[in-house]
């Protein structure tokens, strides 16, 4: 090393047996800071009832999308073919999404469908999940060796955002699509303030629970 530095290289030191390496960042893939953002999410063949970038429940940047999702209409969705093709080289899908529950709204869920480069209208061959959503934040985490068990990570070509037969309008805003490697999660905005969260930062947190 010393020998390098005299001869102008650049040296990059490894780890010492025993010494943790740091956690890779985040990968972030759609942040919607601009109207541009949204337009590489679409509406599919049925709607949401709004579809726009909104400055509320960023939790990257200033600007989250904010979608609307209407009460017993089959199947509305949004999606993306944006998202890049090789997942193979990552450990963790995740995005953020914010619940702003009206009082005493029903629970529901929100389904991710991730498609492959063989995915087809009569060949159904996709991942798909269903989320329970709570009202305020929260963060969709989905490893990406289990999406692998169902379709090909190295060839996806299509995420779906979708819901069924809810029991009211849903108004979600969506922030900070990302590939996570383990141990690199995002931090999350504090959610409404008649929720809760805890993240064990301080004793106080910790002696909440027994």
């Amino acid at each position: 090393q010393l020998a390098l530095i005299i001869a102008g290289k650049t040296v990059t030191e490894e780890p010492m047996s025993g010494e943790a390496r740091p956690p890779a960042a985040p990968k972030l893939l759609f942040s919607f800071e601009t109207d541009d953002d949204v337009m590489l999410w679409k509406p599919f063949a049925e709607p949401p009832k709004a579809m726009k970038r909104a400055q509320k429940h960023a939790t990257d940047g200033d600007s989250a999308l904010h979608v609307v999702f209407p009460k017993k209409r089959e199947y509305p969705e949004i999606d993306t073919s944006r998202a890049p093709r090789d997942w193979s080289g990552d450990e963790i899908f995740a995005f953020d999404l914010f619940w702003d529950a009206k009082p005493n709204a029903k629970a529901w869920h929100l389904a991710v469908r991730i498609d492959d480069v063989t995915t087809t209208p009569q060949n159904q061959h996709w991942f798909d999940e269903a989320f329970p959503i709570i009202p305020g934040s929260q963060t969709i985490r989905i490893p990406i060796a289990q999406i692998g068990q169902r379709v090909d990570v190295r060839q996806i070509t299509r995420v779906m955002l979708f819901v069924n037969d809810l029991p009211q309008d849903v108004e979600i805003y969506l922030d900070a699509f990302r590939f996570e490697m383990s141990g690199a999660a995002l931090p999350v905005q504090p959610s409404q303030a008649n929720s809760f969260r805890f993240s064990f930062e301080d004793r106080e947190q910790i002696n909440s629970w027994y």
